[in-house]
């Protein structure tokens, strides 16, 4: 077995346009508007959501990015619905909650395995049933938050899913209720910015980061124009939040950029697509994507893929160049260098279905993997609590 680093892939990265958005193939299953989308490993899934049959949608769609083309896959097992939430844990997908067109609110949840492609349920959501609630994933953990319940209040609770024992727990309550945020992770933090709250502000612009070891939120630099009906995904160090509509129901194409180390906001390249609100959003590697949602003019099914410059702690660790792996030809066996200034850093890799296949934890400059992978393309994740990288090896 040999293990190569695709350094071609890394030049082609740093040569093509960034900061720049290129429109994809449109998604497979139509105009659609308050779906869930979520990545696993290389591929992109959308499901569910408001479409343009009179009962609404269960449909899930598969995206590769390698080969531009969206693949139908098994419906989504819970009844059709919109305003659902979902993230993604290894090597599988969740959804639950949500508004279904009976006008019932939900809170079943449900698993998707994409080597099955098979759907399973799961314990119900811990909180009251709801729609319009945020979700995101820390480690082998999921988290939804906020929310409308039952009577049409915006909720402010926090609950954890752990996918070891089907279980859900009530985490540390938001400042305020909110619904219609946008939510991702970094490392071992969770973010939450903008939407709809409570109190007199009817759009808001704050961001939140939650810490699960201490169960505590902490709130960071406002993130740019009040907006509702955002979406949000992370590439490496960096967050990004995009899209939404204001108090007055008008549509942005704001996009913005979060260092996590400065706690500072950047205006990048705005949505190239119509503005919207209630898109989704995700990333895939080095890539983000946004697509769907309602424009103007209703709904829509254009996608886009966005190119994050150089520098924006994709191929980089917390002040350090020093990444390598080595040996670049090895039998089994290779050793990651890391800074020697970066503490309790996690190790994950991942095939290209999405399956964790490593797992390790390096306190020190090294760790040496010794295993027998099968041949093919793997995703390296390396994270701490501030910041991550992803990077890509072909084993032969």
């Amino acid at each position: 077995m040999k293990i190569f680093l695709i350094v071609f892939l890394f030049l082609f990265y740093y040569t093509e346009a960034q900061n720049t958005w290129i429109q994809r193939a449109d998604f497979g299953g139509g105009s659609r508007a308050l779906a869930v989308g979520f990545s696993i490993g290389a591929k992109g899934y959308i499901g569910t959501g408001r479409d343009t049959s009179i009962n609404g949608a269960n449909d899930f769609w598969e995206y590769d990015p390698l080969i531009n083309v969206w693949t139908q896959k098994a419906d989504f097992a819970g009844a059709q619905r919109e305003l659902a939430t979902g993230f993604s844990i290894g090597n599988k997908g969740y959804i639950g909650t949500g508004h279904d067109y009976g006008s019932h609110f939900t809170k079943d949840f449900w698993e998707y395995d994409v080597f099955t492609n098979a759907w399973s349920r799961k314990a119900d959501f811990g909180g009251t049933a709801r729609e319009y609630a945020i979700g995101f994933s820390i480690g082998d953990k999921g988290y939804i938050f906020g929310g409308y319940d039952t009577t049409f209040h915006s909720r402010g609770d926090l609950w954890e899913y752990d996918t070891t024992t089907d279980n859900w727990t009530q985490k540390a309550n938001f400042a305020t209720a909110r619904v219609g945020a946008a939510g991702f992770s970094i490392g071992t933090k969770g973010y939450i910015g903008k939407g709809v709250d409570t109190t007199s502000v009817y759009c808001r612009n704050d961001f939140w980061e939650y810490d699960p070891l201490s169960n505590a939120w902490t709130q960071k630099a406002d993130a740019g124009i009040n907006l509702t009906s955002v979406v949000g995904f992370s590439i490496g160090s960096k967050g990004y939040i995009g899209t939404g509509s204001d108090y007055h129901g008008d549509h942005s194409s704001e996009f913005l950029e979060y260092d996590t180390l400065l706690n500072t906001w950047t205006d990048k390249a705005s949505f190239a697509g119509l503005a919207r609100a209630g898109a989704i959003g995700f990333a895939i590697g080095q890539k983000g994507y946004i697509g769907t949602g309602a424009g103007d003019f209703g709904r829509l099914a254009d996608f886009w893929e966005y190119t994050p410059e150089f520098g924006n702690g994709t191929n980089e660790l917390q002040n350090s160049n020093d990444f390598s792996i080595y040996p670049t030809i090895a039998h089994s066996r290779f050793t990651i260098n890391l800074s020697s200034e970066n503490k309790n850093v996690f190790i994950e890799i991942f095939n290209l279905s999405g399956e964790k296949v490593y797992s390790s934890q390096a306190n020190g400059k090294y760790l040496t993997v010794d295993e027998k992978f099968v041949s093919g393309i793997y995703f390296i994740k390396i994270y701490n609590n501030v910041w991550q990288t992803v990077e890509r090896i072909i084993i032969q």
